[in-house]
């Protein structure tokens, strides 16, 4: 699964994912199986990581994904752009509150600071396609948006505003 980051950061699996509180991994997981017969050989060393991917089998009965999920997966196509392509970020709040900025590590889901954006101000990232991030309300630790950088959506910058609770993966 490793292998298909970029796979697994396109914006309909992405989204597939926040509609259904599952992993990326666990919408590719189900994707090979349901579609493709294919059976994932899962080489995890992480007990979270390895209960994540036994759960598709639990939730597979219960909520498959539909056949119009499966026919948005088949026509993804792959991004000319890498984990390596440069981009640029400008973040503004046009919340009442503070918001703290995360980047989400993709090699471990971890959550690593950028900065704090103060009402009405914004803040400038250098990232690269397919990095991910996280904002939350400084008082109360909602999460706010995820946003993925897109350089194939936004060109080599983008201008991300935060103004409700929403999702742009």
């Amino acid at each position: 699964l490793t292998g298909n980051r970029l796979f697994l950061r396109t914006e309909p699996i992405q989204n597939m994912a926040m509609k259904r509180n599952k992993t990326e991994e666990q919408i590719l997981i189900e994707f090979l199986y349901r579609d493709l017969g294919l059976l994932v050989l899962d080489g995890t060393k992480s007990e979270i990581h390895m209960e994540e991917d036994l759960d598709v089998s639990r939730w597979h009965s219960h909520s498959p994904l539909s056949n119009e999920e499966l026919e948005t997966l088949r026509n993804i196509l792959p991004s000319k752009y890498d984990e390596k392509t440069a981009m640029k970020a400008y973040f503004q709040n046009q919340l009442e509150g503070d918001i703290d900025l995360f980047w989400k590590n993709p090699n471990d889901g971890s959550l690593v600071p950028q900065g704090q954006i103060k009402p009405g101000k914004e803040l400038y990232i250098n990232t690269f396609h397919s990095h991910r991030f996280v904002a939350k309300s400084t008082e109360s630790e909602e999460i706010l948006l995820q946003w993925t950088a897109d350089r194939t959506r936004d060109g080599d910058s983008s201008i991300v505003t935060i103004g409700e609770k929403h999702s742009e993966l």
